[in-house]
């Protein structure tokens, strides 16, 4: 089902404001793979269960206060709602159009998605969990690094990003 468009536009300004989009990496075997995410927490259940019931998110959280998250104590109980790869890409295309402050974030998600999609059909064999390409490892890489910089604030306008892929040959 389709989302209203009057939902969308609310998400995408809370998305905005208190959401975040980046590529998580994972080692397997010794190699690192690396899955588009985003997320978005609040102390807001009601409004945390809204967005649960439009795209049904990945993993739910309860963070209780005086408890540890990231680099800060938690003083209020809040409720956080994280989207995965395909799931977090169908999230971000559908808020896209009202997207303002991680619109940076959201241009190079959706370079990612697609690029490695793209990278993906270059394997020799094993599809989607196949052995990457040196080509794949690099783009990914960089990416990810990108992303992580882009989070940090690093750069000023950030409006147009483009991984050059003859380059990482």
């Amino acid at each position: 089902m389709e989302p209203d468009e009057k939902v969308k536009i609310w998400a995408a300004g809370f998305f905005d404001g208190e959401g975040s989009i980046f590529i998580r990496k994972h080692k397997i075997a010794g190699r690192a793979y690396y899955v588009l995410g985003c997320a978005l927490g609040n102390t807001s259940k009601d409004a945390i269960d809204i967005l649960r019931s439009v795209w049904a998110g990945d993993i739910y959280k309860i963070h209780e206060p005086g408890k540890q998250v990231g680099s800060g104590m938690t003083r209020r109980r809040w409720y956080q709602v994280e989207w995965r790869s395909d799931t977090a890409y169908r999230v971000l295309l559908d808020l896209s159009p009202y997207l303002i402050v991680k619109r940076a974030q959201f241009v190079l998600a959706k370079e990612f998605m697609e690029k490695t999609r793209e990278l993906r059909s270059l394997r020799t064999s094993g599809g989607r969990w196949g052995r990457q390409t040196g080509i794949e490892r690099r783009y990914t890489e960089e990416v990810y690094k990108r992303m992580h910089e882009l989070n940090r604030g690093i750069e000023g306008d950030n409006r147009n990003i483009v991984i050059d892929l003859p380059k990482l040959l």
